[in-house]
């Protein structure tokens, strides 16, 4: 049986001290580091390869917002490289899982215990420059914008709303380093207060019940709360935005040194992109706006 994820954790950390020590007396003075013990491969993975064959065992958050879509997706996948899919949701951790949002409740360690026992690809992992080396993300099958909500229909603009109401953002997002930047670049007298929250779904019901006077909302997250209509729930989208926010491109990650199933996989996601398959899918799981004619 897997070992639990806390459990994993530190069979792999006793595992790897006298490995690490035995290594470092081989480099050169300086060469060994913390960071080049830290991930060394185990034998659970390569044994756990052998065990699967060309079967792909897909890891997924059976706790966000994604999930149906994602469970979905890798039926689909299975079906356009003709393998056999098994999916497994990510044994239960300490950190919550955010309401309306695509964070996982993993820390490094514990993705490298995942990929290493539990899966071979964990499905809905955000693209990031800081992600750790020894890990390998696909090119995204889904890429969404932050858009800037409001509940008052006389706000055309964001200059249409008024000093005195607040704007709100999820905190510590990449929407909200942007929407810092740009209040700062402001001057003093022409600047709204800004309201961090620590999930979308708290910004939208701010909004709701008049708290703040805008938001800004991963868009995804407006669309599954609104059942994919945001009007008729009483959310006005403001669009153009006044400032630019990076995308948020979302990929299946893999073990680095599976570089064959990360290519594979990056391709099955390209025919499915090119096939429509993803639309339909994303569509199907109001992750997008409702289309009236399906």
């Amino acid at each position: 049986m897997p070992l639990g994820i806390n459990a994993a954790i530190a069979a792999c950390r006793s595992a790897i001290l006298p490995m690490a020590i035995g290594l470092a007396a081989l480099l050169p003075p300086g060469a060994a580091t913390g960071q080049d013990v830290q991930y060394i491969p185990r034998d659970m993975y390569v044994e756990r390869l052998q065990r699967e064959g060309n079967a792909i065992t897909f890891c997924y958050n059976a706790d966000g917002m994604m999930a149906g879509f994602e469970l979905d997706l890798a039926r689909a996948i299975g079906d356009a490289l003709l393998v056999e899919v098994s999916t497994r949701p990510i044994p239960g951790t300490q950190i919550t899982t955010p309401p309306l949002d695509h964070r996982l409740p993993l820390l490094p360690d514990q993705l490298f215990v995942l990929l290493a026992e539990d899966c071979s690809a964990l499905l809905g992992y955000a693209l990031s420059s800081s992600n750790p080396e020894w890990l390998s993300v696909t090119r995204p099958y889904f890429s969404s914008d932050t858009l800037l909500v409001v509940a008052d229909p006389e706000y055309r603009t964001l200059d249409d709303v008024p000093l005195d109401r607040p704007v709100g953002a999820r905190g510590m997002s990449m929407a909200d380093n942007r929407l810092i930047m740009y209040l700062q670049a402001r001057s003093a007298d022409r600047r709204w207060h800004r309201h961090p929250y620590f999930n979308n779904e708290v910004v939208l019901e701010r909004l709701a019940d008049g708290t703040i006077g805008a938001g800004l909302v991963w868009a995804p997250a407006l669309y599954v709360h609104t059942d994919g209509d945001p009007e008729a729930a009483g959310f006005h989208v403001i669009s153009p935005m006044p400032f630019p926010t990076p995308q948020v491109e979302i990929g299946i990650a893999t073990r680095s040194d599976n570089s064959y199933l990360n290519v594979t996989l990056g391709a099955a996601i390209q025919q499915l992109l090119d096939e429509g398959t993803i639309a339909d899918l994303l569509a199907r799981h109001r992750l997008v706006p409702a289309d009236p004619d399906r």
